[in-house]
């Protein structure tokens, strides 16, 4: 019998070491992404232009789909849903600002988990938003964006999934408590005005 045993696990071992490889490139652009999308949403806040940021973020986006098409995707998956999530919340929060339709996680080449684990977070992003344009006096704008948090709750709210598949319970039951708050500030901002 002709052994065989170095080729076969030699072959093993080049395809882990691509992967290997392969991994450490996404976790490095997935910190990347992580970081821009959150600059993104700051400067959003503040009311900065986040054309130039915005570019550089899709084009790290550009480069993790392209290691995902390089070697099974599921090997690296994991280490990219928190940028996913990231990535989602600020095109999320990005579209609602604009008064543009949301982008599906299809759109936005993400999983449907990162997704929706985005559209939790976002309503705390919104009612930032939505405490600057009241403290700005623009109580017309505070009420559309708590308007629009309510509408993303409301499609969330029903979900049931396991932890294992997609962690959104915690975040629904922040989302509540958050709209609570919110809808408490922008009533007293219009019963202010009124007064």
């Amino acid at each position: 019998m002709g052994t065989n045993l170095h080729e076969v696990i030699g072959q093993a071992v080049a395809e882990l070491d691509e992967i290997e490889a392969v991994r450490e490139i996404a976790i490095k652009n997935a910190r990347t992404i992580i970081k821009l999308s959150r600059k993104i949403i700051h400067m959003s806040h503040l009311g900065s232009d986040v054309k130039e940021e915005f570019k550089k973020l899709r084009e790290e986006m550009l480069t993790v789909r392209g290691l995902c098409e390089k070697i099974d995707a599921n090997k690296i998956l994991p280490v990219l849903e928190d940028a996913y999530q990231e990535f989602g919340e600020v095109c999320i929060f990005l579209s609602v600002l604009r008064g543009e339709p949301l982008p599906s996680h299809k759109d936005l080449g993400i999983t449907p988990g990162a997704y929706l684990l985005a559209c939790g977070d976002v309503i705390g992003e919104l009612r930032r938003y939505c405490l600057n344009c009241l403290k700005k006096g623009d109580v017309e704008k505070g009420t559309k964006i708590l308007e629009m948090m309510e509408e993303i709750y409301s499609e969330i709210e029903v979900l049931d999934y396991p932890a294992a598949l997609v962690p959104v319970k915690h975040k629904i039951d922040v989302a509540r408590s958050i709209i609570d708050k919110t809808r408490s500030d922008v009533a007293y901002a219009v019963m202010t005005r009124r007064g």
